[in-house]
């Protein structure tokens, strides 16, 4: 797992490793550490990390709303918000704002911190997994739609363009030579449209019409 710490402080950052560190199951993480906003932006634009460690005052930015621009510039990531200060008012906002989950630095452990991280990254892959379901099942619907209306136009399509072949075919037998070619063209264009309406009903019912 790849996680961005963004803290200024190199004394909270030194002790964010050392918990990390005394946890063998998170020998497998690999931390990046960013001072300022800035240079979050920066790592952000070269790795795709799994998680984010965002602590809300920076020398550049801080505040609530750098969880929502983080989200933006990394919505692959779930984030976990570090702050010095227990306030729940904040913590619920953070949440709204995008954050997985949410950490009082004077409460840190190193079972507290593991655990907040691997509940952040399974939240934020299970709302990614539900959000990309829920995308793929809409333009199902609008497959479905657009299938079901190619069919009932193809269906609306039949008596008029019965009656048009017919007036064709009369226009053909009672034409003058002058204009064969003119009705010849007509009738070949009506048989173009004949031929895609019978076609509309057929990819109604295939799966394929379904994206």
């Amino acid at each position: 797992m790849l996680i961005l710490l963004v803290e200024d402080s190199e004394d909270d950052a030194r002790i964010v490793k050392e918990l990390l560190w005394l946890e063998p199951a998170a020998a497998d993480y690999e931390l990046i550490h960013a001072t300022t906003y800035a240079k979050a932006i920066e790592q952000i634009d070269t790795h795709e990390f799994d998680l984010i460690l965002l602590d809300l005052s920076l020398p550049d930015a801080e505040g609530l709303e750098l969880v929502s621009n983080i989200n933006a510039k990394a919505p692959k990531a779930g984030i976990v918000v570090l702050t010095g200060h227990a306030d729940g008012d904040s913590a619920v906002e953070a949440l709204h704002k995008g954050a997985e989950e949410y950490l009082v630095k004077m409460d840190l452990t190193s079972q507290a911190l593991l655990r907040c991280i691997r509940y952040a990254f399974e939240r934020h892959s299970s709302r990614r997994e539900i959000k990309q379901l829920r995308g793929q099942l809409i333009w199902a619907e609008r497959g479905e739609t657009i299938a079901r209306k190619a069919g009932q136009i193809a269906e609306a399509m039949q008596e008029p363009l019965a009656a048009a072949r017919d007036l064709v075919e009369r226009m053909v037998e009672t034409a003058d030579p002058a204009h064969a070619d003119c009705v010849g063209e007509l009738r070949e264009k009506l048989t173009e449209v004949q031929e895609l309406a019978e076609r509309l009903p057929k990819t109604a019912n295939t799966e394929d019409s379904v994206p």
